[in-house]
């Protein structure tokens, strides 16, 4: 039996670009009929092209994808696929060119990070999305940063090797489970989705273990290509909804071992070029807190035994830290991976603001060991970035351990400066939704 996914990815200049999947049980089944996708009174052809990604040679023939840009300018567009004129799987799409006026709806971004499919038994995570649309506060663009799947569970399967075709079989079951209804789907076919790569894409910490126990060349290249196949290429990409200026930075997949860059030369040099080009707020994202961890017993015990890393492990985080704080406007970093929320924020030396939300995890994927080697903690102080002095940290009164997701709410506000709040979504019998955080721009 064929099922499909629709999930609407990235914004263009000239519309959004729209992920179509198709996934069969088994290779007999034959390739799917082509079909096509019907949004904004456009009609556009399906029709599942080759790939050539030697690493997911054992699954060729079992999984299909298409991604079409679609060129509209609607705030809201309902997009369909249909196969044989049956309706299969839809979306709502969307973009926006510029921030909502005070008093209209605000420009809406959901962020979250780390969900373990195993432990969402109740579809909390789509529960409480349906709970947040059905309040009228759907989101127009989504950032979600980092272990959207984790394929080194249970934590044991590392530690062996296996066959490449067994590699295969298990990310794609782990991948299917998410890119499902009663996983991550919901979410995902719903506004604009960025995607980024944290470690448990690949493996716990990666690249760190490369080649020991499990951690093979195969594993790598299986687990690279499920992700370039289903999440995109990662890499930085820059989003302009003005006044305000968005930049997605991988900070993941060109880290070195040797804990001396997480970001490549490139992509800290494009970074640097759009904090210079600033003219009103931006908004940072990466996968893991840039103003850190303070330290605890259980997180230098797991550093100790390399099961962790933070940005400020790595001899690149000065230059990113200087970068940061050589801005001229207020810039918000929209981070997870820690399994736990919090929000901070300094004043720099320029006279701009470093805010901080953090946002994880979506579904715990254990029962609470990662929370006790690296418990939720105030953000370090000062932050130490520039030249000096370095900047105070306060860390704002508020504090989540659960399950979660935050939106952030945009608007303009008097004198073309910008409103943000910050909203609370709690995975679990009580959703929530109250705003926990706000602030001009």
């Amino acid at each position: 039996m064929k099922k499909y996914a629709l999930v609407p990815k990235e914004i263009s200049n000239t519309g959004i670009r729209v992920w179509i999947g198709a996934f069969c049980e088994t290779a007999d089944e034959g390739r799917p009929p082509d079909g096509e996708l019907r949004v904004a009174g456009m009609v556009l052809p399906v029709t599942w092209p080759p790939f050539d990604d030697a690493a997911l040679e054992s699954v060729r023939g079992r999984i299909f994808k298409q991604e079409i840009d679609v060129p509209i300018a609607a705030r809201r567009a309902e997009a369909a696929l249909f196969i044989d004129g049956n309706l299969q799987a839809s979306a709502t799409l969307g973009t926006l060119r510029s921030l909502p006026a005070a008093g209209e709806k605000p420009l809406t971004i959901l962020l979250g990070s780390c969900y373990g499919s195993g432990r969402d038994r109740h579809q909390g995570a789509a529960s409480v999305f349906a709970e947040m649309c059905a309040r009228g506060q759907d989101p127009d663009l989504k950032f979600l940063c980092g272990d959207q799947v984790y394929l080194d569970t249970p934590a044991f399967y590392s530690w062996f090797r296996h066959a490449p075709g067994a590699l295969a079989e298990k990310f794609l079951g782990t991948y299917l489970r998410s890119w499902s209804d009663q996983g991550l789907l919901p979410l995902l076919r719903h506004g604009a989705t960025y995607l980024s790569m944290d470690d448990h894409e690949i493996w716990n910490e990666y690249p760190n273990g490369r080649g020991r126990s499990g951690r093979t060349v195969d594993w790598e290249r299986s687990a690279l290509a499920f992700f370039r196949f289903f999440q995109g290429s990662g890499g930085s990409r820059e989003i302009r909804i003005p006044p305000v200026s968005f930049f997605v930075l991988d900070t993941r997949s060109n880290r070195t071992e040797s804990k001396e860059r997480f970001v490549s030369a490139d992509q800290l040099l494009a970074l640097g070029r759009w904090v210079k080009a600033l003219t009103g707020p931006g908004v940072l994202v990466l996968t893991e807190p840039v103003f850190g961890e303070t330290r605890t017993f259980g997180s230098s015990i797991s550093r100790l035994i390399g099961a962790a890393d933070s940005l400020r492990d790595y001899a690149q985080y000065r230059e990113l830290a200087e970068l940061l704080s050589g801005s001229e406007h207020t810039i918000v970093v929209l981070c997870g991976d820690v399994h736990w929320g919090r929000i901070a924020e300094c004043t720099l030396a320029t006279g701009a603001r470093l805010i901080e939300v953090v946002s994880s995890p979506l579904c715990l994927v254990d029962i609470g060991i990662s929370r006790w080697f690296r418990p939720w903690t105030p953000a370090p102080t000062p932050f130490q970035g520039g030249i000096g002095p370095w900047p105070k940290v306060e860390t704002v009164p508020y504090r989540v351990t659960q399950n979660h997701f935050v939106s952030l709410e945009l608007s303009r506000a008097d004198g073309g400066r910008v409103g943000m709040a910050v909203r609370l979504w709690r995975v679990g019998a009580n959703p929530g939704g109250e705003i926990v955080y706000s602030t001009i721009l």
